[in-house]
């Protein structure tokens, strides 16, 4: 199961910036990534996530300088699995919003309850 959240390839990701869903159903988040149609010349991008209003995350989601994708981060997202019940209010918060970056894309990835 995926949900994705973001923003237009040419907006430019700045600080304080974020974007909210809803939950469809209800359902497990067990990873979480983020990416960018171009690169923070300058900085770290780092977000984090809300799920019905809690922070989730124990560390940042960060997209290194450079990097386009925060798979290759050098300091990988920590958290839990955690129950997301149908109509949670999901939400992206841009920390830091490096700069010259453009077109964020959240993606959260879990499994349905057996």
């Amino acid at each position: 199961y995926r949900i994705m959240m973001g923003f237009g390839d040419t907006t430019p990701v700045a600080t304080g910036d974020h974007v909210t869903c809803r939950s469809p159903d209800g359902w497990t988040i067990t990873e979480i990534r983020a990416s960018v149609y171009a690169a923070s010349t300058v900085g770290d991008i780092t977000i984090d996530i809300f799920v019905a209003g809690v922070s989730w995350l124990t560390s940042d989601l960060i997209i290194d300088q450079g990097e386009k994708t925060s798979e290759t981060s050098a300091a990988p997202v920590t958290h839990p699995n955690i129950g997301v019940v149908s109509d949670n209010e999901l939400a992206a918060v841009v920390l830091n919003g490096g700069s010259g970056a453009t077109g964020l894309v959240i993606t959260l990835m879990g499994l349905y309850p057996d």
